[in-house]
């Protein structure tokens, strides 16, 4: 049985063998004995912020404009912080990533620190958590994605609701200083409107006196009236 079974495969070609069943003999017993199993745990969400749609000019168009209506902004802005090395490190202080990621019981292939990873410094630790992590926003929908991988389900969850938690506080940030710019500018346009109001009143007055007038504006209806009284005679 074996020798038949040896003299089958001697029969095969070396490029077949090398080509074919080494590689899958590798992957089989790689992904099937040694390397760790990967959890992946998944959020959605949609950053909505309702426009100011009852009136469009004025006041209330600016309180809309900076309202934080851009929701694309927005998730744009959480993409770029959960990948960026703030949100690394934000993540790492109450779940300190080297050993999440850098466990001995993760196969030395994949883990930090291994053999494809055989690094101790935060700036490689980023580019790991990198392709662990990240956040895509679908343009057409709006909606953004935020997946993370580990080794284990509880710290790929427990990353995920973390990410989630500061990224609403981002949404939040971002619509604190857009109402308070929105404040700011509209007290400067009420004093503004102050000012001028307050410029009017003292031209018509300083008219007033030099005019000897009480209402320019009844003085100048009845020149008109006059006027054309006297065209018509």
């Amino acid at each position: 049985m074996l020798k038949a079974l040896r003299t089958r495969i001697s029969n095969l070609g070396k490029l077949f063998i090398w080509v074919v069943l080494v590689p899958t003999g590798v992957s089989a017993l790689y992904f099937g004995v040694i390397a760790s199993p990967i959890y992946i745990s998944e959020a959605r969400f949609v950053v909505y912020s309702p426009n100011q749609s009852v009136s469009t000019s004025g006041l209330a168009s600016l309180l809309s404009s900076f309202g934080g209506s851009n929701s694309t902004s927005a998730a744009q802005t959480i993409s770029a912080y959960i990948s960026s090395w703030d949100g690394m490190m934000a993540v790492n202080k109450p779940y300190p990533l080297k050993q999440i990621y850098g466990n001995s019981h993760i196969d030395i292939f994949n883990r930090f620190g291994g053999i494809f990873h055989p690094y101790t410094s935060y700036v490689r630790l980023w580019r790991y958590y990198q392709s662990m992590v990240g956040d895509v926003l679908d343009s057409s929908n709006g909606i953004s994605e935020l997946k993370v991988n580990a080794y284990t389900p509880q710290d790929a969850q427990k990353i995920n609701d973390f990410l989630l938690a500061k990224s609403q506080d981002i949404v939040n940030q971002l619509n604190a200083t857009a109402r308070h710019r929105a404040v700011f500018y509209a007290k400067q346009d009420v004093e503004q409107a102050k000012r001028s109001l307050r410029d009017a009143t003292l031209a018509l007055a300083e008219y007033r006196n030099s005019h000897r007038v009480f209402s320019p504006l009844h003085r100048a209806a009845c020149s008109w009236v006059w006027s054309a009284n006297c065209r018509i005679s």
